[in-house]
């Protein structure tokens, strides 16, 4: 059983390169633990990730926030970047106000009308 949840643990959130990462971490001039801060992770986390351990999509938004480069940029399968940006907007609409889902009903279906009444 022990080995089934330690699999598992290993294919959480998506692979990243790490030189690329390193790079772009190395362009903003900053000490590492600065850089962490602002990107609301964990000196840890970053440590981590250069070693080749996955992201996790909160981890990966808050990066690529931080330094200005797409998602895609960072990881090492492209494709996976349609995947990252949907956990995140399920997360992000599932705990969402219903104000903002409305608006972004509005952005998504621009021509959607309410409809008063079938009768």
């Amino acid at each position: 059983m022990k080995d089934k949840k330690k699999k598992k643990r290993e294919t959480r959130g998506f692979p990243i390169d790490p030189e690329k990462l390193l790079k772009y971490i190395g362009q903003t001039g900053l000490p590492l633990e600065t850089v962490a801060n602002r990107m609301d992770v964990d000196r840890s986390t970053i440590y981590h990730l250069q070693n080749g351990q996955n992201a996790s999509p909160e981890v990966l938004k808050n990066i690529s926030l931080f330094l200005g480069v797409p998602l895609e940029e960072l990881l090492l399968n492209k494709r996976d970047g349609v995947k990252v940006k949907k956990k995140i907007m399920e997360r992000h609409i599932s705990t969402a106000e219903k104000e903002e889902v409305e608006a972004l009903w509005t952005v998504l279906f621009p021509f959607h009308k309410k409809e008063t009444s079938w009768r």
